[in-house]
């Protein structure tokens, strides 16, 4: 393998004219929902994370190859490849300062390679203190290989112990488990280490405020890494975050299973759409064109083979509008959304834009697109909502039942958040499941104290 591999899948932006891109416990579906708990009652979930039964992602499978070979040599069967890294930020900051380049060699002494065919997370809420909660949360690895560097400390906890074989420890695992201890502000759902640093905000369970809205944006995942290839003059992004919005009148079409525990489909806040699209302006538009722009709108939409996908996933809909001799796509606003419950982060309407030439009836007018960006930590992140996304549903506790996303990569952090992937140090670039689809489901909640 490469000691260097420039960061693949670029974020593709879709340029066509029209897109932008506890629990209340019920044993039967007739059982009416209460307020038994909350975070400060003591929470613990355990969520387990599946790959779908589609075909496997060929990626995974090279990099479980080329990084433990010297482990075994059948591993290409299984459902999980990860890297933990030591210090995900100094890992971040090591990236950005090679523009972009990933030399996991550089790493290797601080890092832990690990392939599993299963991965639970257990997450264990305290009892609140104050306006916070402290969380602990154990990222759970079963039947698999790990090899780890020397510098890498503590190691994780094995059934089987490690050996150390020249720079590395090794150990072949029925489980290997960590954990992590956080704090959650109650407040604006804030996700810190007990030092201090940003890892987020927290998506596991919505707040109070939060579900007495219509409507909720939450900030899901961050990708600290990827070269998202544009900007402007006055912002550079760093990385691309995953925005949520969610529509809390919206329920689910089935039911919900975990255990002997069914949690009807009113009682699910669910939502199958991700995409938020961008705002469009095709500027000095003629009022005799106005019918040709919706023609060509029209025409965009049949001559592209991945429209309907697109569309569908868009959680609001295309519309469009004439306005002083311009036409003006998609001029949603989620500022007011924004601002209806208290975040840790700030939406940042057109942070940037792009410039083009569009043809109306042979004649060239400006478009230009703009971009939403989301401030977080210092640093300022594009969104273009939730790319990937097939479903998601919190019961009417506001607790995360499900999470499912379908990318050709099978990376993990299009389904992890960013309060995991930074807690643990979990690469970005290097983390998959063996499968284009994933999804994240609670199995267990248990109430402590």
């Amino acid at each position: 393998m490469e000691k260097k591999r420039k960061l693949l899948g670029t974020v593709i932006l879709v340029m066509i004219l029209m897109v932008g891109w506890g629990i209340t416990a019920m044993r039967n579906v007739s059982s009416s929902p209460t307020s038994s708990y909350s975070p400060a009652n003591g929470l613990k979930l355990i969520y387990k994370v599946v790959p779908g039964d589609n075909q496997p992602s060929w990626i995974a499978q090279s990099i479980l190859i080329s990084r433990l070979h010297d482990i075994s040599s059948n591993l290409s069967s299984a459902n999980f490849f990860v890297v933990l890294h030591q210090n995900y930020f100094k890992y971040v900051d090591q990236v950005r300062l090679e523009g972009g380049v990933v030399d996991l060699n550089a790493t290797s002494s601080e890092s832990c390679d690990i392939a599993s065919n299963g991965l639970n997370f257990v997450i264990a809420a305290q009892p609140q203190n104050g306006g916070s909660v402290r969380v602990d949360i154990t990222i759970s690895f079963i039947d698999g290989y790990a090899k780890c560097g020397l510098s890498y400390n503590p190691l994780p906890i094995t059934n089987t112990g490690w050996v150390q074989c020249d720079a590395y420890y090794f150990s072949k695992f029925e489980f290997l488990n960590l954990t992590r201890s956080m704090v959650i502000d109650l407040t604006n759902s804030d996700c810190e280490s007990l030092s201090g640093l940003q890892y987020g905000e927290w998506p596991f369970w919505l707040t109070k405020q939060e579900l007495g809205d219509q409507n909720a944006l939450l900030l899901y995942g961050i990708n600290d890494i990827i070269n998202v290839g544009i900007s402007s003059p006055n912002r550079m992004f760093s990385g691309l975050a995953s925005l949520l919005l969610l529509n809390l009148n919206q329920t689910a079409s089935s039911p919900y299973l975990y255990g002997n525990v069914t949690i009807s489909t009113n009682d699910q806040v669910f939502s199958d759409q991700g995409l938020i699209p961008d705002k469009k302006i095709i500027y000095n538009v003629k009022n005799s064109l106005e019918q040709a722009v919706v023609d060509l709108i029209e025409a965009s939409t049949q001559q592209c083979s991945q429209c309907n996908e697109i569309l569908r996933s868009l959680v609001l809909p295309i519309k469009w509008q004439f306005w002083n001799g311009n036409v003006v796509m998609n001029n949603y606003s989620l500022t007011d959304i924004a601002s209806e419950a208290p975040h840790p982060w700030s939406l940042v309407e057109d942070a940037a834009s792009a410039q083009s030439t569009v043809l109306v009836s042979g004649q060239p007018h400006t478009l230009v697109e703009f971009y939403r960006g989301v401030h977080y930590g210092g640093l300022t992140y594009l969104t273009i909502g939730f790319p990937g996304l097939t479903s998601i549903s919190y019961d009417r506790e506001g607790v995360l039942l499900h999470i499912g996303v379908a990318i050709n990569t099978g990376r993990l952090i299009s389904i992890l958040p960013a309060c995991l992937i930074r807690a643990f140090g979990i690469d970005p670039f290097f983390s998959m499941a063996n499968s284009n689809s994933i999804s994240l489901n609670l199995i267990g909640l248990e109430l402590q104290g």
